[in-house]
């Protein structure tokens, strides 16, 4: 009886205590495995869309900078202001 209450509080833990950061690192690994659908878009200085790309592959973002394949499988870089979104 005793082992089967610490086993229930175990998992309950593990279910409510991951961090925000391991959220983030599994939704990361989610992305790097299956792809995760995302939209980037790129602003202009008064806040305009500029250009819109959908992608399904691995987004990388270094430093102001995201590197990406496109729908057609051309490699994007981007730099400036822009937004990546989940969809």
């Amino acid at each position: 009886m005793k082992s089967r209450i610490c086993v229930s509080l175990l998992a309950v833990l593990m279910l409510v205590g991951c961090s925000a950061s391991a959220q983030l690192g599994m939704k990361k690994n989610e992305g790097s495995i299956w792809g995760l659908k995302r939209k980037i878009t790129l602003y202009d200085a008064i806040g305009a869309p500029i250009k819109q790309w959908e992608t399904t592959t691995s987004v990388d973002d270094k430093g102001g900078t995201v590197y990406f394949l496109d729908a057609n499988g051309k490699a994007v870089t981007v730099s400036g202001t822009f937004i990546i979104e989940e969809q």
